[in-house]
């Protein structure tokens, strides 16, 4: 289990218990000077056949769901790049972006560099069944539909690979977003197989965030996709040592306006380079209640980081979810198990439960992400509700702290 033992000194120490074309962001989260708590449950993901629902209108009505619930009028491209890195090294980068191409379906393994296929095919086809997500739904290399928009980076896990969420990646692109996951060279499920994972300290923090930094310039400068990014609405979001990662992006560049971070704190005394008082964006931070890898120190860290975000934050906590509830990764090597299936309650040590069901857990997250961005990256106004209301709370408690 040594990916749990990494995981844990992240948070050791105690803490307190759109439409494509609309330009800037939003000013903040709200005007309410205080925090208002909410609950929703969603329903699971839709069939291919609602892909084409209106991601121009408000929220739905007549007992449909809420637009970002759905995948947006866009199919979904898909490509893999390599650019430039921190420290001369190379990084390969997935991109998700708009296409008129309908949706197909693209293995993960397929993006992965060629000596790694087999590798990695291997453990998708050994992972627990419904745990990990082992394909897309998108077009490899569809063309790019005409249109400006906003970009999103993002920042995976420790030991993990720059597509591990590209359930949130393929949802924000349908909705008309170009989304870059960047896979961090010497921090990759590769290297830890190999047992050369990489070090959990502030000095990989940076480099990571230079990476991001590197990534979002590559993109940029592409003839590809650069012409197509809009550089005044530019997000970042990232899980678990990526959410980290996503908080050092906000506090030190400017071009990112907005950030979400899953599954871990972004301010945290034994991971030093970021304090939250040093970012002035709005963030979405996401908490899973049973997550016994950064456990409930961790997730105390959480909440108090997103209470204290001078930028505002909404603050959604998912119940029966794991560290890995969030990730297509789940279940693909043993210390990626906890989010599945049976375990043990962190929050009642001992106490035998099931984990969400994970098809639903990453539903819950693509929603709730994809409205974030519209609001902050597409100046949807009616995001803002959608963030703020729903019901019941067996599932989801959100929390918006002004």
């Amino acid at each position: 289990m040594r990916r749990l033992l990494l995981l844990v000194p992240l948070v050791a120490c105690g803490a307190p218990a759109a439409d494509e074309d609309v330009g800037g962001t939003t000013g903040g989260v709200g005007s309410s000077g205080e925090a208002t708590t909410a609950s929703t449950v969603l329903a699971s993901s839709t069939a291919s056949d609602d892909a084409t629902a209106d991601d121009t209108a408000g929220s739905s009505t007549g007992g449909e769901a809420p637009r970002w619930e759905e995948r947006g009028s866009h199919g979904v491209g898909v490509t893999a790049l390599e650019l430039p890195g921190a420290d001369d090294r190379t990084l390969r980068v997935t991109v998700w972006y708009p296409s008129d191409t309908p949706d197909g379906e693209v293995g993960l393994a397929e993006l992965v560099a060629p000596d790694q296929i087999d590798t990695l095919q291997g453990l998708l086809d050994a992972a627990p069944a419904g745990c990990t997500r082992p394909a897309m739904e998108a077009t490899l290399d569809a063309p790019l539909a005409t249109g400006t928009y906003p970009a999103i980076v993002f920042s995976h896990c420790l030991s993990c690979l720059g597509f591990s969420s590209s359930f949130v990646a393929e949802r924000l692109a349908s909705h008309g977003a170009i989304v870059a996951g960047v896979t961090h060279t010497g921090d990759t499920l590769f290297d830890q197989l190999e047992g050369n994972a990489a070090p959990l300290n502030g000095v990989w923090l940076a480099v990571r965030a230079e990476d991001v930094a590197l990534v979002l310039d590559g993109v940029l400068a592409s003839s590809s996709f650069g012409p197509a990014i809009d550089p005044a609405r530019i997000g970042v979001f990232g899980h678990s040592f990526g959410a980290a990662t996503t908080g050092k992006v906000l506090q030190d560049d400017d071009r990112f306006v907005a950030g979400v971070a899953l599954a871990a704190p972004v301010e945290n005394p034994l991971l030093p380079g970021v304090t939250v008082a040093g970012i002035a964006e709005p963030m979405l931070m996401l908490l899973t209640r049973e997550d016994n890898s950064i456990t409930e120190v961790g997730n105390n860290l959480i909440r108090s980081n997103a209470m204290a975000l001078p930028g505002g934050a909404w603050l959604v906590e998912l119940a029966d979810a794991g560290h890995w509830s969030v990730s297509d990764l789940c279940g693909i090597v043993e210390a990626f198990e906890p989010g599945c299936g049976d375990g043990t309650r962190q929050t009642a040590p001992g106490e035998p439960f099931t984990y969400l069901d994970n098809e639903l857990a990453r539903h819950i997250t693509a929603s709730y992400v994809t409205a974030f961005f519209a609001l902050h990256l597409q100046g949807d106004a009616a995001a803002e509700a959608y963030l703020d209301a729903a019901t019941p709370a067996e599932v989801v408690t959100v929390t918006r702290y002004p």
